[in-house]
């Protein structure tokens, strides 16, 4: 059975009533409501408005998703559309998509556009047809430009205000790097019509709140973004990230289950949602893939930083004593599908299996109980049970670290010492630069 396959199994969907996979028989998910007519306006120039919605009384929850379809996930951003409209909107909660599309190669469903657009996701009982409603469209746009993610979230934001938000950014994924790729993994909004995406480090000022907050929740649908790198350079844009070490498969979250969720209990908070997310993927695709999950509280993020600072000043005093120990620890640890990406608790159970040193051991144990801290919750699958613990690292040999270093300056200009994280933990960056080989 082919992935797009499992996804027509997902639930049932109508007009006015679904079920929510929320447990035992599920439960009923309020109506859809309609948005109100009237009211300020707010401008979306060069878009095309083809149903005018003023600023919309404020809901519990908005869920705004950025859906970069104009690669070769397309299918899967139709396949995810579809699973939201059998939830919709409710009376507490708006789910708003953008929704680009690259026309006339991946999927040819539901008229094969291949411009940008702008949803109301309304529910339907049509598992193949999108029918939200159709707020806006506009061509030419550059999804993986920052400033068209900030328009959309300013937009979004002030036209469906809400108590709570959850941002999910949906598409490739290469962890910290700036990675062309050319397969069925998520990243960070690569757009195939203009050879353009979004670096890591440029995401925080895409995405920050207009109303001057965190978002509740984010939700990374990509690839190997769960990293430390990462979750660093991110840690004061949300509450709580949910994301994976590894590449998910290419349905990504499975949005009816979790919105389901969200539409019958919207008074659930951002570490509830992101637990949901990770949940029902786990639940999905336990027999399929094998996945990794976890939620991170992003207030308990900086002290694993200044723990890795402290553990690298040690490794660089060990590095010629035990350094055919430390090799081993980092080829052993947990590898996704850039093999430098290691679990990085991982790397620290092995680092103390093979270094018999005291000092090590409490540097590798400070790590730990940070990390532990940070991570709220963590689902694995299949061959990721039990070494991925939640949080991934960039950990390479030095001759690699200085190949993808080479390779990212010259081709993208993102190069590991840019990061917050290599700027704050200069004993840990050492360590991968000029550690055992």
């Amino acid at each position: 059975m082919t992935r797009r396959e499992l996804l027509s199994l997902l639930g049932v969907g109508t007009m006015t009533l679904a079920l929510a996979g929320c447990g035992g028989g599920g439960t009923i998910i309020p109506p859809t409501v309609e948005p109100i007519d009237g009211g300020r306006v707010v401008a979306q120039p060069g878009w095309t408005v083809q149903k005018s919605v003023g600023v919309q009384p404020r809901k519990k929850w908005t869920v705004l998703v950025y859906i970069n379809g104009a690669n070769d996930l397309e299918t899967y951003g139709v396949l995810n559309m579809n699973q939201m409209e059998k939830v919709g909107s409710t009376a507490d909660i708006n789910i708003i998509t953008q929704f680009k599309r690259i026309g006339g190669r991946y999927d040819s469903t539901n008229g094969d556009w291949s411009d940008t657009r702008r949803f109301y996701v309304r529910r339907d009982g049509d598992d193949a047809t999108i029918n939200s409603y159709l707020l806006s469209q506009r061509t030419g746009v550059d999804m993986g430009n920052p400033t068209t993610l900030q328009e959309f979230i300013s937009w979004g934001v002030e036209t469906f205000p809400a108590e709570h938000y959850n941002l999910v950014i949906w598409n490739h994924g290469a962890g910290w790097r700036s990675v062309k790729v050319s397969k069925t993994t998520r990243g960070v909004s690569y757009d195939d019509t203009t050879s353009n995406h979004i670096d890591t480090i440029a995401l925080p000022s895409a995405i920050a709140h207009p109303e001057g907050k965190k978002w509740d929740l984010l939700t990374v649908d990509c690839s190997l973004m769960q990293m430390i790198e990462v979750l660093y350079e991110w840690r004061n844009t949300a509450d709580y990230i949910v994301g994976s070490e590894e590449s998910p498969p290419g349905e990504g979250y499975i949005y009816d289950v979790t919105l389901g969720k969200l539409a019958t209990n919207p008074s659930m908070d951002g570490k509830a949602l992101g637990i949901a997310y990770a949940d029902d993927a786990g639940t999905r695709f336990a027999n399929q893939y094998g996945i990794t999950q976890s939620v991170i509280d992003t207030t308990k993020v900086a002290p694993i930083v200044s723990a890795l600072n402290s553990l690298g000043a040690t490794l660089m005093s060990l590095k010629t004593s035990f350094a055919t120990e430390i090799g081993l620890a980092r080829d052993e640890a947990q590898s996704y599908e850039y093999p430098e990406n290691k679990d990085l608790l991982h790397f620290l159970d092995r680092l103390e299996v093979r270094v018999n040193d005291a000092e090590l051991k409490q540097k590798t144990a400070a790590v730990r109980a940070a990390a532990k801290a940070a991570i709220v919750h963590n689902v694995t699958t299949k061959q990721f049970t039990p070494s991925s613990q939640g949080i991934a690292a960039f950990i390479p040999t030095p001759n690699r670290y200085r190949i993808i270093d080479i390779e990212q300056a010259n081709g993208f200009g993102q190069r590991y010492s840019l990061l917050k994280l290599a700027q704050d933990a200069g004993s840990w960056q050492s360590f991968l630069a000029a550690g055992p080989p």
